[in-house]
């Protein structure tokens, strides 16, 4: 890792001696390189409690990160789910009715005799059930 940073840096200052991005890069290769060393050598000189509680606290972040990350998939399948819904119950509302009960209940019943009815009193209806 430490050589394909450097072989950057290297190349970043032959190709590109006046630019910014050159001085840019040779700021970030160096602080990279010595950040890694500075943090494996304090790594060493913890015992091994230390490491292991570390390792730990590490292992915490991570997944408490993916829970996170888990939530916010959660969050978004929840909202296109409702809006698929949504849609659905548009175009025929007590199908809408039905996949939100799971079941033909006396809800689906009602949207459906609404809907043989007149079509807006069914839809109303369904979007009452399902938005509430």
């Amino acid at each position: 890792m430490k050589q394909i940073q450097l072989l950057i840096f290297i190349l970043s200052m032959a190709i590109l001696p006046q630019s910014t991005y050159a001085a840019v890069a040779a700021r970030t290769a160096e602080t990279t390189i010595s950040t890694t060393t500075e943090t494996k050598k304090a790594v060493k000189a913890l015992s091994k409690d230390e490491r292991k509680a570390l390792r730990k606290s590490k292992r915490a972040e991570r997944t408490s990160f993916k829970q996170k990350i888990k939530n916010a998939f959660k969050k978004i399948k929840d909202s296109v789910s409702l809006l698929l819904l949504v849609i659905i119950t548009i175009l025929l509302p007590w199908l809408g009715v039905l996949l939100y009960e799971g079941s033909a209940t006396k809800r689906f019943w009602i949207s459906l005799v609404l809907w043989l009815l007149l079509y807006l009193p069914g839809l109303i209806y369904a979007l009452i059930v399902i938005l509430e």
